[in-house]
């Protein structure tokens, strides 16, 4: 199953869960671990971690991998891009 990462809205702690795709909720209800009030946690967009196996890493993205996150910033603008 996929991780995702979610934000605290009072405190801004982040914190992951395990959803299926078809599954995964925009908000996450439930107890802070930081500042430990009951609060709503927004699921926030993080980049994958994948390891493409002999591809050198200053090599240009796998294209495949590009057009993916082209789509994504494309439905979620205000995302910042380390890429």
């Amino acid at each position: 199953m996929p991780l995702y990462e979610y934000q605290c809205e009072k405190c801004g702690e982040v914190i992951e869960k395990h959803f299926k795709i078809s599954d995964k909720p925009q908000t996450v209800r439930e107890k802070c671990p930081s500042c430990e009030t009951e609060e709503t946690f927004n699921y926030i967009i993080s980049s994958a971690a994948i390891s493409y196996l002999g591809v050198n890493h200053a090599a240009k993205v796998p294209s495949d991998f590009k057009n993916r996150m082209d789509q994504i910033k494309k439905h979620y603008p205000q995302m910042q891009s380390t890429i």
